[in-house]
């Protein structure tokens, strides 16, 4: 049996999986739980290849398809942004009940709290009568969010933060031509998981995208005038076509994700300043709530400048 490949850390979740795998006593869903980014999606896909594959080659027709979302029995829901709805779960059903030609049918949901109430009652039905040759795989950092009567019919596997010196051991091994600055500038401004540091280096736009909203979020944290915040929210918010309003969103995204871990930071080093740190995490997580509604984005990112 094929062993998992090119996984960071997790050794006693992957001992776990192989000695199930062996076993030859597959549990019909697992349920895989873990702060974002620290592998769920990847282990899922691993997993898939190796029942999938027999040996996880990397090199098969099998492998490809299933690391590109195109394998025939393979079914991987990862449109986080979504919620889950009950159509898409009887779509999910409707395929499970088709002939396969591959060892299994596999469905991968990632974010399964996704899941609208609906979604997961009828799911749940799902799961009390399937197919034998059938196995999901659930991922979720909020299982709180899910049916409990859904978790009781899961194989459970929590994933724990991963340390600092297995990712830069690995990191450093992948992508030897980035300095030790370019890393440690990832590590310190990111949640620090292996799965966002990774995606980051691999895309050099998203680095570079990433290195300029460093670069913003450092102007608007430091006592800069107004005027200077100002620009930034300007530059953010004068957009001239739809992909360009796209890639603002997604820079503001970074932003308050920038400025909601410095905050958090102070918030435990600042004793005597608990009270105005927690108000302006309050006014960064209202702003982020705010621009997922029909709201002007501009005046809203300036009403929060001022509070910076």
């Amino acid at each position: 049996m094929a062993e998992f490949k090119n996984i960071i850390g997790h050794s006693k979740q992957l001992s776990k999986l192989s000695t199930t795998i062996k076993s030859g006593t597959l549990p019909q869903t697992f349920l895989f739980i873990g702060q974002k980014h620290i592998g769920k999606t990847t282990i899922a896909k691993e997993l898939a290849n190796i029942l999938q594959c027999n040996n996880n080659c990397k090199n098969c027709s099998i492998c490809t398809q299933i690391e590109k979302n195109g394998h025939s029995d393979t079914y991987i829901y990862d449109n986080i942004e979504e919620s889950f709805k009950i159509d898409d779960i009887k779509k999910l059903q409707e395929k499970e009940s088709q002939t396969s030609n591959s060892n299994y049918k596999i469905f991968i949901i990632k974010n399964a709290e996704r899941m609208t109430t609906p979604a997961a009652n009828s799911f749940l039905k799902t799961l009390e009568e399937p197919n034998e040759k059938t196995i999901f795989i659930l991922t979720s950092s909020k299982p709180e969010k899910l049916l409990k009567t859904i978790i009781s019919r899961t194989s459970v596997i929590k994933f724990q933060n991963i340390k600092k010196s297995e990712i830069l051991k690995t990191v450093k091994k992948r992508f030897p031509e980035k300095t030790e600055t370019d890393i440690n500038n990832l590590f310190k401004y990111t949640n620090k998981t292996p799965g966002e540091i990774i995606s980051l280096l691999k895309d050099v736009n998203k680095e570079d995208k990433f290195s300029k909203n460093i670069e913003r979020f450092k102007i608007i944290i430091k006592n800069t005038t107004f005027s200077k915040k100002f620009k930034i929210i300007e530059e953010l918010t004068k957009n001239k076509t739809d992909d360009e309003k796209a890639e603002h969103k997604a820079d503001i995204k970074t932003i308050l994700t920038l400025l909601t871990t410095h905050f958090r930071e102070k918030l435990k080093k600042e004793p005597q300043n608990v009270k105005k740190n927690t108000n302006t995490l309050l006014k960064i997580t209202q702003t982020g709530i705010l621009l997922k509604q029909n709201v002007n984005t501009k005046i809203t990112l300036e009403n929060l400048m001022l509070e910076i």
